[in-house]
C-alpha cells in the first residue's frame, strides 16, 4: 500500500485558522484507491483558550491475511473470494476545547463521532462475523463490504510540557 497526504493551512485572521487536506491511499493487492478530504477549523477565544472542529474521511485496508483467504467449495475446488475487498471507510467528526494554564500546562476535551462503513463481514445473512471484531481467532470465510458501525466518545487530556526536567501527559477516553 502507498499513502500520500497534502495539507494547506490558512490563517484567516489572528483568531481563526483553517487546515484542509487530501489523503490518498492505494492498495496494490487489488488496485483499490481512494481520495479523502479533511478539514479543521481552530478559533482562538482569547489568549489561553480555543475551540476546534474537524471532519475527515478515512480509509484503511483490511488485515493482509483476509485478502489471501482460501475457501474450499463443496466440489473440492478452492477459491480466493476476498481478493477484491474494498477499503474500510469512516467519516470522522470532532469538536474540542483547549485551555492553557500558564506556559507549560494544557487541558483539552474533545467529543468525537465516527461513522464506519464498507466493513468486511461474512457474506452470509445468518452470520454476525465482522473483521473489525476479530482478535486472534479469525475465520477463513468469504467477506463482503456490507458492514456498518459507529464509534463515539469523549477524550480528556492534561499535558505538562517539558520544563525543569520533567513533563507528563495524562489522557482518558470514554467511548
Amino acid at each position: 500500500a502507498l499513502s500520500n497526504f497534502i495539507s494547506w493551512k490558512n490563517s484567516i485572521n489572528d483568531k481563526i485558522a483553517i487546515v484542509a487536506g487530501l489523503q490518498n491511499m492505494n492498495v496494490f493487492i487489488n488496485n483499490k484507491s481512494t481520495l479523502e478530504p479533511r478539514i479543521a477549523v481552530n478559533w482562538k477565544l482569547g489568549k489561553s483558550s480555543s475551540v476546534h472542529a474537524g471532519y475527515g474521511k478515512h480509509s484503511t485496508m483490511e488485515s493482509i491475511h483476509n485478502y489471501y483467504t482460501k475457501v474450499q467449495q463443496t466440489d473440492g475446488s478452492v477459491i480466493e473470494p476476498n481478493k477484491n475487498l474494498d477499503l474500510l471507510k469512516a467519516d470522522h467528526y470532532v469538536f474540542g476545547y483547549e485551555k492553557r494554564f500558564g506556559l507549560n500546562l494544557l487541558a483539552k476535551a474533545e467529543v468525537y463521532y465516527q461513522h464506519l462503513y464498507h466493513l468486511p463481514i461474512e457474506d452470509l445473512d445468518t452470520s454476525y462475523y465482522a473483521t473489525i471484531n476479530e482478535g486472534i481467532d479469525y475465520r477463513y470465510v468469504a467477506l463482503a463490504n456490507k458492514g456498518v458501525g459507529k464509534n463515539y466518545g469523549i477524550e480528556l487530556t492534561l499535558e505538562r510540557f517539558f520544563d525543569n526536567h520533567y513533563y507528563y501527559l495524562i489522557n482518558a477516553t470514554f467511548y
